[in-house]
């Protein structure tokens, strides 16, 4: 984007960008948007992913994380409308040009919890468990619950 003549009063302007990436894990430094000649700039990086993908961002001479709320509301409106299923989860401001992300993703993991009450009896003539569970599924993902029967012991 060129401004001719220079422009003598704040400007605001959006932009755009995305990696192609391949099968997960990824790593990828990528850098930010800056402008060239500028006495002073503020950015906004964030971040989207699905619900299938964990994020690690690691981001270099940038101010601390924030939440996605510093986006404007009819941004992150309008991004979900282009974007359905993406949600952006880490956001930062960044006021040097120089400054990079890393970019870190890997699969979302299932994540079962498994909480049991048992009692066990023991008489003469046999032994008996009896078991509880309260199974939450927190994280899906493909996978299998199973309850071994060990049989006499």
């Amino acid at each position: 984007m060129t401004l001719n003549p220079g422009a003598v009063a704040a400007i605001h302007a959006r932009f755009r960008s995305q990696v192609a990436t391949g099968t997960l894990p990824f790593e990828q430094r990528v850098g930010l948007i800056s402008v060239e000649g500028a006495a002073g700039q503020i950015g906004l990086l964030g971040v989207a992913t699905g619900n299938e993908v964990q994020l690690a961002t690691s981001v270099r001479k940038i101010f601390p994380p924030s939440t996605s709320k510093i986006f404007p509301p009819a941004w992150r409106s309008r991004s979900r409308r282009k974007f359905p299923g993406l949600t952006v989860r880490r956001a930062f401001r960044y006021s040097d040009p120089q400054a990079t992300a890393l970019l870190k993703a890997s699969p979302v993991e299932p994540d079962v919890r498994v909480e049991t009450q048992d009692t066990l009896s023991l008489g003469e003539d046999r032994t008996v468990l009896a078991s509880t569970a309260n199974v939450a599924i927190t994280r899906a993902g493909i996978f299998k619950l199973s309850f071994v029967h060990a049989g006499r012991l």
